[in-house]
């Protein structure tokens, strides 16, 4: 059983992954990359998206971007839930926002003071 939780402001950067002027990474949370932190956890099996008072399950397909260099991006970071787009959903929300989000193949808790869920 697997539980992240990213609180904190969200910024923005290069999803390719490969620009030299914006930080490698579409999505970040507190300063933690939300794609290189889901990629490398073990779900196992259907997960729940949790931000703000919404939530989404399913199946977590998670990609991390890449391009040979900035002129030349190949490939977006991805973050789907089921049919969810989680990065539309963040891109929603004003960079800057202080946000919170969680990913668990168990249930959660969104109301949670603490690291529990």
């Amino acid at each position: 059983m697997t539980t992240l939780k990213f609180e904190g402001e969200i910024k923005f950067g290069d999803s390719c992954r490969v620009a030299e002027d914006e930080p490698p990474g579409s999505v970040h949370v507190g300063d933690r990359d939300l794609i290189e932190e889901v990629e490398a956890a073990t779900f196992s099996g259907p997960v729940t998206v949790g931000i703000a008072d919404s939530t989404w399950t399913g199946d977590l397909f998670v990609e991390t971007g890449w391009g040979y260099s900035e002129y030349t991006p190949v490939d977006s970071d991805a973050l789907r839930v089921g049919p969810h787009d989680i990065l539309t959903v963040l891109g929603n929300y004003a960079e800057g926002a202080t946000v919170t989000v969680w990913i668990s193949d168990e249930p959660i808790d969104l109301l949670a003071t603490g690291d529990e869920a």
